[in-house]
């Protein structure tokens, strides 16, 4: 109770000190929201970390993107998804967005300077995704280089690079010229890399998916059309800087990865190694955050990332040591899942919030070492 000889105070003190409350208590609120935010893991980072100086370094990372068809319907392709991308206005660009918003995060906000990408219809897909990864990048920055062969055979989810250094297209792989031509034709793809005469080699592959009827036989054939390809390319220069990647829809472990790729040995403490070696990249990467894809509920390390001997050595380029790693980022994960999945885009079945592709992107950092590669003349 008011003590009567107090002086009432006037309404103008009361109605301040409520506004000073009720400002404070928003304060704490919005201070609490913030907190929250900044801790959610499926937050969607800002981009940061220092930028790579020249090419002193590359960031190279291999994504199968999950169906990246353009926005025109092929009516040669019976393809549900191909069908409802080509159809529906704004599907095809909202994909792109999202492919491009998760590059972007790499490097500092410049995304990884080479782009390994599976599952790109076309030609036209993959021009619509390099002018969504363009926007806001300037002088070297932006993706000016690529390397696709367009190709009309089967589903049409093809690879291709993305580059901001210098790159050409490697010997093209035709039908016919050599035996295992029929497979290689389909989904492998040959990249070097030019800056400062120091050539790097890339053989980017997709084999046929677990799925698919006869897909083992079918998987062997690129395995062996890859192998033709990497021993042509060493039967040059056995100290060739070549990285091997791709979706192989094999583990690592794989008698077709180890056996006839020849890529049975981790990652070494220390380099050189013998000529013809052929190291898994993937052996040195943490098991629990190794799988590339999560399918009913089992985690599959199908996207690899292999390495020949050249890349161990003081010459060209060398693979930095413990820097290949799977992105399985929170924030690229689906919600409320017992391991790290990928959060896929989807299909027109799809009715909760979409995503960016079925698998986890690959990386690995190599930097620039020594004199220039022994032989700076690429393989023809």
């Amino acid at each position: 109770m008011r003590n009567p000889s107090e002086p009432r105070r006037p309404r103008s003190d009361h109605l301040r000190s409520s506004i000073l409350k009720s400002i404070f208590a928003i304060a704490v609120l919005l201070a609490i929201g913030f907190f929250l935010w900044q801790n959610d893991p499926h937050r969607r980072p800002t981009p940061s970390g220092p930028s790579p100086a020249g090419t002193n370094q590359l960031l190279v990372c291999i994504w199968n993107v999950e169906n990246l068809f353009d926005d025109i319907d092929d009516p040669g392709l019976i393809d549900d998804i191909e069908d409802w991308m080509g159809r529906v206005p704004g599907v095809s660009a909202d994909k792109c967005q999202r492919i491009a918003q998760a590059l972007r995060t790499h490097n500092g906000g410049r995304g990884p300077d080479v782009i390994g990408l599976t599952e790109v219809e076309n030609r036209r897909a993959l021009e619509a995704l390099r002018v969504e990864l363009n926007k806001g990048l300037v002088g070297t920055d932006r993706y000016e280089y690529f390397v696709h062969r367009d190709n009309r055979q089967g589903r049409r989810i093809e690879p291709a690079f993305l580059s901001r250094v210098p790159m050409v297209d490697g010997d093209p792989i035709r039908p016919g010229k050599r035996a295992s031509s029929r497979f290689a034709w389909r989904r492998i793809v040959h990249a070097i890399i030019t800056p400062d005469d120091r050539p790097l080699h890339l053989l980017l592959s997709h084999w046929t998916s677990r799925r698919t009827q006869n897909s083992d036989r079918q998987r062997f054939g690129y395995a062996q059309a890859l192998r033709v390809e990497m021993d042509r390319l060493r039967a040059g220069n056995p100290r060739i800087d070549l990285l091997v990647a791709g979706d192989f829809n094999e583990e690592p472990d794989s008698p077709l990865i180890r056996n006839v790729l020849g890529a049975a040995t981790p990652p070494p403490v220390l380099g050189p190694l013998p000529d013809g070696t052929v190291v898994n990249l993937m052996l040195g990467i943490d098991p629990d955050h190794r799988a590339t894809m999560v399918y009913r509920g089992k985690g599959d390390t199908f996207d690899q990332i292999l390495a020949t001997s050249g890349l161990f050595d003081s010459q060209g380029w060398r693979v930095r040591p413990r820097s290949a790693a799977v992105r399985d980022d929170p924030w690229l994960s689906e919600r409320g899942t017992s391991r790290p999945t990928p959060w896929r885009f989807g299909d027109r079945e799809t009715h909760k919030e979409r995503g960016f592709s079925d698998h986890y992107a690959v990386t690995v950092v190599l930097d620039a070492v020594g004199p220039p590669a022994a032989s700076a003349t690429p393989v023809r």
